[in-house]
């Protein structure tokens, strides 16, 4: 189903059970990776996609094109997964997990390195957490997740750059207290 043309908008709203199934379908994968990154827990991101599916077909956005609709669903799951993780930290009764990250090529030569990279990643603030992902693990641009977050790319840029300068720290300092 693509959505274009000046009745996309009203068929967004006017979608049978067999479209909504294929928008499902379609993007599942995407939804479920994306809420796994943040949570790194199986039955977690299934639910919280559900959540996101559940609410898309309650909502309705009208949406424009298969890009607007994409980016509901991306923009969405970030919400609603640092919602989770607020909860869950506000709990205590579960504490933050590690979170699978896409290391440099060092990092992947080196069980150690790579173990040590997915702890500094997991103790960001989710927000931080949420740009490094969406650079590093869905591939956005900084002008793609300035977009999807609503802020400026220079501060997506800025921030980039002062996460990766953290982890860099946090692992030499770590390094030179005697860690391998």
């Amino acid at each position: 189903m693509r959505l274009s043309g000046p009745a996309a908008s009203v068929r967004v709203r006017a979608w049978s059970f067999d479209e909504f199934t294929a928008v499902v379908r379609r993007y599942q994968d995407m939804v479920y990776s994306l809420a796994y990154h943040f949570l790194d827990n199986v039955g977690e991101a299934e639910e919280l996609a559900q959540e996101v599916f559940v609410e898309l077909f309650r909502k309705r956005p009208v949406l424009e094109s298969d890009e607007h609709l994409k980016h509901w669903l991306r923009r969405t799951t970030c919400h609603r997964a640092i919602d989770w993780l607020r909860q869950r930290a506000r709990a205590k009764s579960v504490p933050l997990d590690e979170l699978p990250a896409a290391p440099e090529q060092a990092a992947e030569q080196d069980p150690w390195l790579q173990a040590r990279l997915r702890r500094a990643i997991a103790s960001l603030p989710p927000k931080r957490r949420l740009v490094l992902i969406l650079r590093y693990q869905e591939g956005l641009t900084a002008e793609e997740i300035a977009n999807l977050l609503d802020m400026p790319a220079s501060t997506i840029r800025a921030q980039l750059a002062r996460t990766l300068a953290w982890l860099r720290l946090k692992l030499q300092v770590h390094r030179r207290e005697g860690h391998p």
